[in-house]
């Protein structure tokens, strides 16, 4: 650029902001620069010209184009920026008053002077004038001072002559909301005609000025009228709409549910009314629906139905807010016939003269009577049900009358009880032994009982053969037997003798099971035992410690989850991973461990395979040969065939660098790791916080980095565990132990390891059994919540899992029986012993002697040796209200009890609400019973149910039965071929019981146990041992 000159003049304002707002070259003249820091800018013409306010340094130098603030007021000439007139809308020729306003852009001095063309004339700001057009007209303001001038343009429009509004529509939409609830709403309405100018609409009630189509949000308690009122300077116009209110939606919840009539005749098409009411008050009215056929109908309608069973019918009633269903059941009757009397049986059909007698009268039909009849024998107080049994006192043979009636007619039966002379010879109606297996070869206390069917005069005298010899019923007597055995006995008096029988089962004298790996999850241990096959025992909720079947060359677990490897080489996996699939791929093994979310296993390639949670790069093994592999929480390590060590994912504190050397045995923790290297030491690396990482000096065998807590611990090779990192809870229990140990496995609050005897010891957390390993010498069992109590081989009493406290009484016992917080044994003194919760003295047992004993929620019964029974503790719901008679067996369940009597038929007492405590008819060997179902084993060995089969607890299979154990969900029954069938609630695998033969078995709260013919005592289900 050449050299330019200094313009001396005045810069004018418009010129300068001009030049400012375009001026981006430097202007060299001389060795200076014309630039904004100089306060210098280059002009239009090339003359370089200070900013207003600012003056040349040197005006003598034209080389300076340095600028300094002026010594002389600055002069500006006008820039406008905003011209406008109000209003800007007038009426065609009508004079109206129009204020002008206008800005500037700028400060002008001095202060301009302004004009209005088209006659207004000299303005000042705001000013108005009067003015009156036809047209629309464009005006032009001139403001001008000594410096200069500037123009700006403003339009005025003209309209017509005003028309006031007249309104058309007006709309709320929506026209209806919900009471109380703010609800948005749109206005809009339309004009008859061309109002101008525009009007200004108003809404009351709040509501306001706005424009069409405008949404405010409302709420009402009620119907309301809006007023819309619409005006412009011709006029107003006012109209109205209603916006409805609706009560809030409530969902309908049934009170009642009838149907009338509500039994009907078999296959009979028959009109029944349908009624029902609500509890509440529903809003919008429900629309209702009863199934089967019968259609959405309103209260009160009827309906032609023909049916040939009882029938439920549900009814489903529905609005907006929700819907509620109520059942009610129509029962069926046959066609009314008269009763025929069949038969007409008194048992027994002889008696002693003046010898009061019970008599148990029975009775048959040649048809099938409906309604059923009401039966009377004359002679008897009262109306009897068959079966029933009194008492009669006679001298002379006697004929009794049976009278039966129904609606449609009555018939009569006779028959004669014949009178015999004084003497009643014994009729033995059950004969049992407490406990029922005995250990061969081995010394054990047993209490003999019995009942006799009549009652025999004068009192008999009773032996038991097998060296037993005389005997008394609830006696107790020392067996030691080499083989199963039958014992007879022998009641005899002047009048007669009955002899009756039972076998006492034998078990081998018990082997401890060894075994060669442990592992341990979150509350439950599995282990693989020498032959091969698993025995698991803890928690066993969501199926992780099911057993299975055949026997396996590896197994790991880990929090929920278990992985097995097979002999065939294929791994399965039970259980969970929280996140990630806990299904292993498919592939030939040959090891496999498993972590909290994932697991990986060795191929027979010498490969890794991972699958389950793989998000922090876990589950993602290098291409490499491996000869051992073990999970962390999220990380991997394993061992190389070169005997060098390699990690895998996560890495946060260091647990996947694994240090370089050569390793025998790996373990991967939560944040660190540990392994044992060739020459036996140990080392570790990762998280190291409370010293988990820091092993001690020494030879080991083996390591752990546990996975639930800040700690490692190892086995020395003088076989003495070894823990350092923060204490174990149960490091007591593990200092303290004399055995030696080859191997260790952590679950979330327990552990296990395997001795150098090939025996489990375990430490640690035992409420669910998990710290207690399968064992034998059980010769009863008594199964409840996450545990039970057996009587042992030497009639002391062992206890597992909830029941393992030190409350549990010592002494010999015979049997013993546990509920929900409570147990009692049976003393082979008769006497009983109980202990637990005892806030309704459910475990304060009355003296005197005994020979069985149950117990329920929070209360127990027990055969006395008079063979009555007697209960104690709560009686909320009569199960202390036990009938009278003589009993030959006792089940109690949770707030009922049900026993079998002397004559082998039913009886039951307490709550009823799913017909648990509904005896059925006919004869029966054996009950048991539980929350809400009952079981028996009838005397032909068929299974009869009652109570609530909701998955089928109370539908027994065919099969020949000797004994019952019910669940809460689901019953197994021992048949008499020595296995176990069960049926019901498929969940956990409690309807699965181990194969082989078992002696004894005993149902609980989710699980069920029994005593294998091997003496082994082993569960399965929710709990398993």
């Amino acid at each position: 650029m050449g050299t330019q000159n200094r313009n001396f003049s005045v810069l004018v304002a418009a010129t300068l902001a001009a030049t400012i707002s375009g001026a981006c070259d430097t202007v060299l003249v001389g060795d200076d620069d014309c630039t904004p820091a100089n306060h210098c800018t280059l002009l239009g013409n090339g003359d370089a010209a200070c900013y207003p306010g600012y003056e040349w340094e040197d005006p003598r130098d034209p080389t300076n184009l340095h600028c300094v603030p002026s010594s002389n007021p600055l002069e500006i000439a006008p820039i406008i920026a905003s011209f406008s007139a109000t209003p800007s809308i007038v009426v065609a020729g009508t004079p109206t008053n129009v204020a002008w306003s206008w800005t500037y852009s700028n400060s002008p001095s001095p202060e301009p002077t302004c004009t209005v063309d088209h006659d207004v004339g000299t303005v000042t700001n705001g000013a108005e004038t009067n003015i009156a057009i036809t047209d629309s007209t464009t005006y032009t303001l001139t403001c001008t001072n000594k410096v200069g001038s500037n123009s700006a343009q403003t339009t005025l429009s003209v309209v017509a002559e005003p028309v006031a509004p007249i309104l058309a529509t007006f709309t709320a939409t929506p026209s209806s909301v919900v009471e109380n609830q703010q609800s948005d709403v749109t206005w809009t309405w339309t004009y008859a005609n061309s109002p101008a100018p525009t009007p200004t609409c108003v809404i009351d009630h709040g509501v306001g000025t706005l424009t069409v189509g405008t949404t405010t949000s409302v709420s009402l308690t009620s119907a309301t009228t809006y007023t819309l009122t619409c005006t412009n300077s011709a006029g107003g116009y006012l109209m109205q709409t209603t916006i409805t209110t609706t009560p809030q939606a409530v969902a309908p919840v049934l009170a009642t549910f009838t149907a009338t009539p509500s039994s009907v005749l078999t296959g009979t098409a028959t009109n029944v009314t349908w009624a029902w009411t609500y509890a509440n008050s529903p809003a919008p009215t429900p629309t209702c629906v009863i199934d089967r056929g019968v259609g959405s109908l309103t209260t009160g309608s009827t309906t032609s139905i023909s049916i040939t069973d009882s029938t439920v019918y549900r009814l489903t009633c529905t609005n907006s807010a929700g819907s509620y269903q109520m059942q009610t059941t129509i029962t069926t009757t046959a066609q009314t016939n008269a009763p025929i009397l069949a038969t007409f049986i008194a048992t027994p059909n002889s008696v002693i003269a003046g010898h009061a007698t019970n008599v148990t009268w029975t009775w048959t039909y040649a048809n099938n009577p409906t309604p059923t009849p009401e039966c009377l024998i004359y002679g008897i107080v009262g109306m009897l049900t068959n079966g029933s049994t009194t008492t009669i006192s006679i001298t002379d043979n006697t004929s009794y009358t049976l009278l039966c009636s129904n609606s449609s007619g009555e018939d009569t039966a006779e028959l004669t009880i014949d009178v015999e002379a004084m003497g009643d010879a014994p009729v033995l109606s059950g004969f049992s032994v407490s406990p029922a297996i005995v250990q061969v070869d081995t010394a054990t206390s047993v209490m003999w009982s019995w009942v006799y069917a009549n009652a025999p005069t004068p009192t008999p005298t009773c032996t038991i053969d097998q060296t037993v010899g005389s005997a008394t019923h609830g006696q107790v007597s020392s067996l030691s037997l080499g083989t199963d055995t039958l014992f007879t006995l022998t009641c005899s008096n002047s009048a007669g003798a009955d002899t009756a029988e039972v076998v006492v089962r034998t078990i081998p004298g018990v082997v401890e099971p060894s075994f060669t790996k442990v592992t341990t999850g979150s509350d439950y241990t599995c282990g693989i035992k020498t032959d091969g096959t698993v025995a698991c025992w803890g928690d066993n909720a969501l199926g992780w410690a099911t057993r299975p079947n055949g026997t396996l060359v590896d197994i790991s677990a880990a929090a929920e989850a278990t992985c097995f490897v097979h002999t065939d080489h294929t791994v399965t996996c039970l259980g969970r991973f929280w996140f990630g699939d806990v299904t292993p791929p498919s592939g030939s093994f040959i090891a496999v461990s498993t972590g909290g979310n994932h697991a990986c296993g060795i191929k027979t390639d010498g490969a890794v395979a991972c699958w389950g949670s793989c998000s922090s790069g876990q589950c993602t093994p290098p291409a490499e040969s491996f000869v051992a592999v073990s999970t962390g929480s999220g990380h991997t390590c394993g061992i190389k065939t070169d005997d060098t060590v390699v990690c895998w994912g996560q890495n946060d504190d260091g647990q996947a660098t694994a240090p370089s050397g050569s390793f025998v045995a790996i373990s991967a923790g939560n944040q660190h790791s540990c392994g044992i290297k060739t020459d036996d030491t140990v080392v570790c690396w990762g998280l190291n916080t409370v010293g988990q990482s820091t092993p001690p000096l020494g030879a080991f065998i083996d390591v752990t980095a546990v996975k639930s807590s800040l700690t490692s611990c190892g086995i020395k090779s003088d076989n003495s565990i070894t823990c350092w990192g923060n204490d174990l809870a149960y490091a007591d229990e593990i200092a303290q132990s004399s055995d030696s140990f080859v191997s260790l496995s952590f679950g979330s609050y327990h552990a296990c390891g395997i001795t150098t005897a090939d025996t489990v010891t375990c430490f640690g957390a035992n409420d669910i059994s998990q710290a207690t390993p399968p064992s034998g010498g059980f010769l009863t069992v008594s199964a409840e919540f996450e545990g039970g109590c057996g009587v042992k081989t030497d009639n002391t009493l062992g206890c597992w899992g909830y029941y393992a406290h030190d409350s549990i009484p010592s002494g010999s016992f015979v049997t013993v029986a546990v509920g929900d917080s409570h147990g009692c044994g049976l003393r082979t003194d008769n006497t009983i012993a109980c202990w637990g919760y005892n806030l309704d003295g459910q475990a304060t047992p009355p003296a005197g002697s005994f020979i069985s004993v149950g117990v329920g929620s929070y209360h127990s019964c027990a055969i006395k040796a008079d063979n009555t029974i007697v209960c104690w503790g709560d009686n909320e719901y009569g199960q202390l209200d036990h009938p009278a008679g003589s009993f030959v067996f006792l089940a109690v369940g949770s707030y009922h009890a049900c026993a079998i009597k002397a004559d082998n038929t039913a009886a039951c007492w307490g709550y009823n609400g799913s017909g648990q405590a509904t005896p059925p008819e006919g004869f029966f060997i054996a009950v048991d019973t539980r929350g809400g179902h009952t079981c028996w084993v009838h005397s032909n060995n068929s299974v009869v149910c009652m109570g609530n089969n909701v998955s089928w607890q109370s539908t027994p299979p065919a099969g020949s039965f000797s004994a019952v154990g019910v669940g809460d969900n689901h019953t197994c029954g021992l048949e008499t071929d020595d296995t176990v069938t069960c049926w019901g609630d498929e969940a956990y695998g409690r309807i699965e019981p181990p194969a082989g033969g078992f002696v004894a078995i005993s149902g609980a709260r989710g699980f069920s146990c029994g005593i294998q013919d091997t003496g082994i005592l082993t569960c399965w289900g929710s709990v398993v041992r």
